[in-house]
């Protein structure tokens, strides 16, 4: 119970929007954050959004953790395993700390929604470069149940389950 408070609590806190001084930069056509790096995050819905989005930014990049936010879209993955430096890959993800939230129609309306992986997860994290200041890699899990964002009802979406895919590039480390 306390996690799943812990997790709305999250996801209200992701609903907030709030900029913490981040934008992307004009710089390269707008696809580079203003601290450096660039992503791209995609769903098998057709939803996704990238560095050149409002509002985009990388909030937490460490080893093993990173979470990418942009215009109402955000997506968090943390796992297990990796190696303390240079290129890994794991599969052993943190549940508790993996989600992705979008917004979707159903029944012709825009609705906010958090979504969640199965147990176990299945997807891959891999980091190509990793260093004391710089990450890039790419991810991937499939989410098998949403929650309306403002409410925390379970919501049927269509398609499910859906698979979010991330891909970065020289995103500067930062801790939470």
């Amino acid at each position: 119970m306390r996690n799943e408070i812990l997790g709305l609590l999250g996801l209200t806190l992701v609903a907030c929007g709030a900029s913490d001084g981040e934008s992307s930069s004009a710089a390269s056509g707008g696809s580079q954050l203003a601290d450096g790096g660039s992503f791209t995050v995609s769903d098998t819905l057709g939803g996704g959004f990238d560095s050149s989005s409002p509002r985009a930014r990388a909030r937490f990049v460490s080893g093993d953790l990173i979470e990418l936010r942009g215009g109402n879209h955000m997506v968090r993955a943390q796992v297990s395993g990796m190696p303390d430096s240079g290129p890994g890959e794991s599969t052993d993800f943190i549940r508790n700390n993996t989600m992705y939230s979008t917004e979707i129609e159903i029944d012709g309306q825009m609705l906010r929604v958090g979504c969640r992986p199965g147990d176990p997860i299945e997807g891959r994290f891999q980091r190509s470069a990793f260093s004391d200041s710089h990450m890039s890699g790419e991810l991937e899990f499939v989410l098998v149940s949403c929650d309306n964002f403002v409410s925390g009802e379970p919501v049927e979406v269509p398609g499910l389950p859906m698979t979010v895919s991330a891909s970065f590039e020289d995103l500067p480390i930062a801790s939470p």
